[in-house]
């Protein structure tokens, strides 16, 4: 009875979890030609091999294709509507260095920023500890360091780059760019919408990245469509945009 009832409450989460919709955009404003395919050896450099496929399988489901990156050589974030509903995970498979390699289950510890029925937009961030090194050995991955947006200094005069796996290509990664001048923030201060970059399904979890002194930051994670109520209640693609208290959170069930 007790697993009817719970295989239940899955169906029923999942039908409410977020998941962005598969129309790429914004278009007709010729973004669709900006995006920089990552190719020709080009993905098996820094930072672009710190950016991984994610390929997650949950019971009575098709897998699901999105985004994550490292942040430390055993430390995977992503966006929470990727890795919702954990329990009901069967397989994690990553794309890295041009392959596929799968993590077992057992090895892993998933933590949600936010866990529950209703998906809460404003906190779509999870981790993925991975217990286990052991596939990825050999492997050349970059690791971001995690850097709260409204610490970044000279916002203006830096350049973001919001880098996935959209699913109009095919296990491409693509990058976008932007200056934070064309960034448009929330009221809340914990998202930021962005009319002049095109995504699309699959860039769920991409992180939004800078460089500075030779080191790579990210400072939010793409989470897809939102409301946003600074600019005139238009939907924006947004991400959402690491804070001090998420950096906390990372670092506290890091060391769990």
């Amino acid at each position: 009875m007790n697993k009817i009832i719970l295989t239940i409450v899955f169906i029923l989460a999942s039908s409410l979890s977020f998941s962005q919709s598969g129309v790429c955009g914004p278009t007709g404003l010729g973004l669709e030609n900006k995006r920089v395919h990552i190719i020709d050896g080009k993905e098996l450099t820094a930072p672009f091999n710190g950016i991984i496929h994610l390929r997650v399988k949950r019971l009575f489901k098709a897998p699901k294709l999105s985004t994550a990156s490292f942040i430390k050589k055993d430390l995977i974030i992503t966006a929470n509507h990727n890795v919702m509903n954990s329990p009901f995970i069967t397989k994690i498979e990553v794309f890295v260095n041009g392959k596929w390699i799968r993590l077992k289950k057992k090895h892993l510890k998933i933590y949600h920023y936010h866990q529950g029925l209703f998906h809460k937009r404003n906190k779509d961030i999870a981790i993925i500890k991975i217990k286990n090194l052991t596939p990825l050995e050999g492997l050349d991955i970059t690791t971001f360091k995690v850097k709260s947006y409204e610490n970044i200094t000279a916002h203006d005069e830096k350049d973001f780059h919001l880098t996935g796996f959209p699913s109009d290509t095919r296990d491409t990664l693509v990058d976008k760019s932007g200056s934070s001048t064309e960034f448009i923030l929330e009221s809340s201060k914990k998202i930021v919408g962005y009319n002049n970059l095109y995504t699309c399904t699959g860039d769920s979890g991409a992180p939004l990245w800078f460089k500075e002194d030779n080191t790579f930051y990210v400072c939010g994670i793409h989470h897809g469509k939102k409301r946003i109520d600074t600019y005139n209640n238009k939907i924006l693609n947004v991400s959402i945009l690491i804070t001090p208290t998420i950096e906390k959170w990372i670092l506290k069930k890091y060391n769990q």
